[in-house]
């Protein structure tokens, strides 16, 4: 049986270095030996953060040593004997502080065309000053 995940919400933003992710076991007549807990920044879990497991008594866990500004996807799944049950079935992430405020972000400034010049072509290419990136209009 999949564990139940509690906390943190779907895409709630948290302290990435306080942060206790929970979760509960739908099944009181069976308490299992472990969990093992998955944390990932990728939302398929093709690369893998963090693995650990806790006492099946516990229904908590701390992960340490996450990366700020980031979001990380998480899901737990039960083990008794040498038969692990299926992973926590609801899709759920967090994101770890600092967050940028909105009122933080700064407009890039536009470095091309210069001077307010006009492209006359089929496809140009916008500047931007801030990202140094180069975007392509449809």
């Amino acid at each position: 049986m999949a564990p139940d995940l509690v906390y943190p919400d779907w895409r709630e933003i948290v302290n990435g270095s306080t942060v206790d992710l929970e979760w509960s076991y739908p099944d009181s007549s069976c308490e299992p030996e472990e969990y093992e807990i998955i944390l990932s920044q990728e939302r398929d879990y093709s690369v893998i953060e963090i693995t650990d497991t806790v006492d099946g008594s516990e229904n908590t866990y701390s992960p340490s040593g996450l990366d700020i500004a980031e979001e990380y996807f998480w899901r737990v799944r039960a083990r008794v004997g040498t038969t692990y049950g299926s992973y926590s079935h609801e899709l759920r992430s967090f994101f770890t502080e600092p967050v940028c405020d909105p009122g933080d972000l700064v407009a890039p400034i536009q470095t091309l065309p210069v001077n307010g010049g006009i492209f006359l072509y089929r496809l140009f290419l916008l500047r931007m000053g801030m990202a140094g990136d180069y975007l392509h209009p449809n």
